[in-house]
């Protein structure tokens, strides 16, 4: 059956917007995104508004910065951006769906990555997740 019309989402663009922005903001509203892709994107946006580094700003001024520009509360951008703290291998079981998001965000309030790493260890051998030491 033929049809006649195509769902589509129109944005109207100024020249404040560039194709960059549209582009970025099709990624976040993808279903199937991971947080760790999340959390690059917003990366991606801080860098695209002049940012090189964001290791001047905490991930709480970043996310501040980021929720004015983007459609999202600040808390979720937050939340995701913590999660480049963590070392390569949590980040890649995050993305892979072996660690649940929540995991990795306490993981990251911890000070040294090798802590993480070895809570991360306990975590995956089914030690009851009762407490994490504080910073």
């Amino acid at each position: 059956m033929k049809k006649n019309t195509i769902p589509v989402i129109v944005i109207e663009a100024d020249s404040e917007i560039t194709e960059n922005d549209i582009a970025l903001i099709e990624n976040l509203v993808r279903d199937d995104l991971s947080p760790i892709e999340e959390a690059q994107a917003y990366m991606k946006r801080w860098e695209l508004m002049g940012h090189k580094n964001h290791s001047i700003l905490n991930a709480y001024e970043v996310a501040e910065k980021l929720s004015k520009e983007l459609p999202k509360p600040r808390s979720t951008i937050y939340l995701k951006l913590s999660l480049l703290k963590l070392p390569e291998t949590i980040q890649d079981a995050i993305h892979l769906k072996k660690l649940k998001q929540g995991y990795g965000n306490e993981l990251s309030r911890l000070s040294d990555q090798d802590q993480m790493l070895e809570w991360y260890k306990k975590i995956l051998n089914k030690v009851i997740f009762l407490y994490l030491p504080r910073k």
